[in-house]
């Protein structure tokens, strides 16, 4: 009886299909790891089918690795049983094992595991969703063999994974990292994102309106002189309050402010009958409870106060509104706390009672908001003394050219911010070494 041999050609062909198969598994393990999963989430919410038996296959990633691994070495085995069986036919039984070891090793690893899985780790998407389709049916015929293999497997592993959480969510941080690189994103909206999730970090303190620039009405005063106070007013809300602000009686609309100024016959009385009640906040509240506190009260403004119950500043939904998205202009930003006027590019003219904070946001740049809050207190904090006259000083890497000073105070000044260079470190030497130069 003759013996059956298969040819050459046929068993070659088998270690190709079999090569094949292997970079498919390789490949389609590295994909699949690969896969961004916060893009795979909103294509299965599209209905993108790979992606949706992706996210099931990844539900349980101890399965899924299951069916790759032992389809991948069932393969690779049988690849190299066939491949013997040929050298071995053509070089004889010694020869044909040793050919068999390095050629199976080197064709497989490069075809079979650095090719395919480089591709998969490039492409993930390419290569994952394609091969969810013949994952997931294979994941079902193996069932048992995986789960059984998992079993055996859990006594080897448990001990290495033992209080591991397999959590997928992004922190803040984490967040905050994957906006400031996302390069497809507009800048600006990067911008704004971040500053969004630098709410919680910020308080009210690091944005309101101190105490010195609260515009409001002092009841106490005439009537008549209330009417002009009124009329000078650029705001939509003032408070009102009897000889000082840490005595607010309410809060004036201007809406009902006008329709008072109408009536030549209004008393002091009927203002205090249209005041709206005083909304107080601790200064130290993070500006996103913040938030959340004017959306569930319905306000838009509030009176921020210290640990003490002291008056301290006031705060508007418009100025965390700026914090997220900037200012709305260029040119020169005026308020009761200052004006900004950009020079050029890295030099601002100020006026000393302008917010380091509000200047931090125009120019971006990082003046130190630990400390003193205006120009002027930050000056004079580095000076430790009042200039006698025009001053030209170097704090860190900006240049302040103190223009005038009036009642013991900086009323204007310019500011540059110099380049981190060796020049910069050899100026601030001077600097250092002779102390401000003056121009008198």
């Amino acid at each position: 009886m003759e013996t059956f041999v298969v040819p050459a050609w046929v068993l070659i062909l088998a270690v190709f299909i079999l090569l094949l198969m292997s970079a498919f598994f390789a490949g389609a393990e590295t994909a699949m790891m690969k896969l961004n999963v916060y893009r795979m989430r909103a294509l299965v919410r599209k209905r993108h089918g790979g992606a949706r038996r992706a996210y099931r296959l990844l539900q349980h990633k101890d399965r899924l690795l299951g069916v790759i691994l032992i389809g991948n070495n069932l393969v690779n085995y049988s690849a190299a049983v066939v491949a013997n069986v040929v050298f071995v036919r053509w070089f004889g039984t010694e020869l044909g094992g040793v050919i068999t070891t390095v050629s199976i090793t080197f064709i497989f690893l490069i075809f079979a595991d650095i090719a395919p899985k480089t591709i998969g780790a490039v492409r993930p998407e390419s290569i994952a969703y394609p091969s969810a389709y013949v994952l997931l049916p294979l994941q079902s015929i193996m069932k048992y063999l995986v789960s059984f293999s998992n079993f055996c497997g859990a006594f080897v592993v448990k001990p290495f994974t033992r209080g591991v959480v397999d959590d997928e969510d992004l922190t803040e941080d984490e967040l905050r990292q994957v906006f400031d690189q996302a390069r497809k994103l507009p800048r600006n909206r990067q911008l704004m994102i971040l500053n969004i999730l630098s709410l919680e970090e910020q308080t009210v303190g690091d944005v309101m309106q101190p105490r010195e620039a609260i515009y409001g009405i002092d009841l106490n005063e005439s009537m008549s002189e209330i009417r002009q106070r009124i009329a000078a007013a650029g705001h939509t809300r003032l408070p009102a309050y009897r000889s000082t602000i840490n005595d607010i009686q309410g809060i004036l609309h201007m809406r009902e402010a006008n329709r008072l100024m109408q009536n030549p016959d209004a008393t002091k009385e009927d203002l205090i009958a249209v005041l709206e009640n005083t909304y107080y906040t601790p200064s130290q509240v993070p500006l996103s409870r913040l938030v959340n506190n004017f959306k569930q009260r319905r306000r838009r403004f509030s009176i921020a106060v210290d640990e003490y119950g002291v008056v301290v500043g006031l705060i508007t939904i418009d100025d965390i509104i700026e914090e997220i998205v900037g200012e709305f202009t260029l040119s020169s930003h005026e308020t009761d706390t200052g004006v900004i006027t950009p020079i050029d590019d890295s030099t601002y003219r100020v006026t000393g009672n302008t917010l380091l904070h509000e200047l931090n946001n125009t120019a971006h740049w990082t003046l130190p908001e630990d400390g003193p809050r205006t120009v002027n207190g930050w000056v004079l904090d580095h000076l430790r003394r009042v200039p006698s006259g025009q001053t030209s000083i170097t704090i860190e890497n900006y240049r302040v050219e103190i223009i005038e000073i009036v009642d013991n105070a900086i009323k204007s000044a310019t500011i540059t911010q110099l380049p981190f260079d060796d020049d910069f470190g050899v100026e601030r030497q001077k600097q250092e070494g002779h102390g401000e130069q003056s121009r008198d």
